[in-house]
């Protein structure tokens, strides 16, 4: 162990390779002549993917929605077909819908893994498309006609995560937002956003520290393995930044924040378990800091072509890991 510190401290900044200096195009160093932009996984199609061999199933926020609908498409999302009770406009392994933090996801999988109950909380809206529907708020955007529906399809629906979860080869979670509702009775579950048109008395907004992000990444880690010990898990950060903050700042401060803390909880959680089939995923510093123009027109979502290649480089991730050599340039 001493002479491994040592050499590591002899060779800190040496790197033949590159990996190790900021991409540079103008240096004198040879070995950092390369761009952080010139190469990228757009024109990086061609994956040896068999879907017998993968069954990925995912959980995070808005842009995790895009790469499902990749995954669907590759025939490499696990999935099971639910039934007609509830709808949804977005592609899930099951309709969970967006979970937009870790203890969101971390409450859900002990839900759907019978660790945990869930109170029935439900509110009606207008504002899908002019019908009065009732919606659960622990599940993004996944709605119903009556509350007849709810009831039929909500052990249907708890059975088939159940299912996914437990024989999934590969979990991604991608997570964007720090803040949160939590509920205001005994069980305190986090809302899967904002509470719209619920009594402001049924929930309470809070900033999800580092502290309990870390320790929900750590819980969601350690519920997973228990119940599906086989599983690779990649955890990252969704690049996408807020719409909205209900913090007293505006929305670009608030992304920071939540970026930054999400960005260091998930680290230091993969860090502390450190096994192999734990794995950071850089999605945010994909975007952020390697990819030139990676919006579109709003300037916020993401665009097509970056979209693809967030996609190439999860794909290499999950084959290649840790074999990959300087996936960002």
């Amino acid at each position: 162990d001493i002479q491994s510190r040592i050499h590591k401290s002899i060779n800190a900044y040496l790197s033949p390779d590159g990996n190790k200096y900021w991409p540079d195009p103008s240096s004198e160093r040879q070995e950092n002549r390369s761009s952080r932009f010139s190469v990228g996984y757009e024109n990086k199609m061609s994956f040896q993917f068999n879907p017998n061999d993968h069954k990925i199933i995912t959980m995070g926020s808005c842009f995790i929605n895009e790469i499902n609908k990749l995954l669907i498409n590759d025939n490499l999302l696990h999935t099971i077909e639910e039934d007609n009770y509830s709808r949804s406009d977005h592609c899930f392994p099951v309709r969970w819908g967006t979970i937009f933090n870790p203890l969101s996801a971390e409450r859900s999988l002990k839900y759907y893994l019978n660790i945990e109950q869930r109170p029935e909380l439900l509110w009606s809206s207008k504002h899908n498309n002019g019908i009065n529907q009732i919606y659960d708020p622990f599940r993004e955007d996944v709605y119903f006609n009556n509350l007849a529906d709810f009831r039929l399809e909500a052990p249907i629906h708890r059975l088939n995560a159940k299912n996914v979860i437990t024989s999934a080869t590969t979990f991604i979670g991608l997570f964007s937002m720090i803040e949160t509702w939590i509920t205001n009775d005994n069980y305190k579950l986090p809302l899967s956003r904002a509470p719209w048109k619920i009594n402001p008395l049924a929930a309470s907004p809070h900033n999800l520290t580092y502290p309990e992000l870390k320790q929900s990444l750590l819980n969601l880690i350690e519920t997973l393995l228990i119940h599906n010990p086989t599983c690779k898990i990649f955890l990252g950060v969704d690049p996408v930044p807020l719409h909205a903050t209900f913090n007293d700042s505006n929305s670009i401060l608030a992304e920071a924040r939540a970026k930054s803390l999400l960005v260091s909880a998930t680290r230091a959680a993969i860090d502390q378990i450190s096994k192999q089939n734990i794995v950071y995923l850089p999605t945010y510093e994909y975007v952020h800091f390697c990819t030139q123009k990676p919006w579109s027109v709003d300037e916020r979502h993401i665009n097509n072509d970056t979209s693809k290649s967030i996609y190439n480089l999860i794909l290499d991730y999950i084959l290649n890991y840790p074999h990959l050599i300087n996936p960002f340039c």
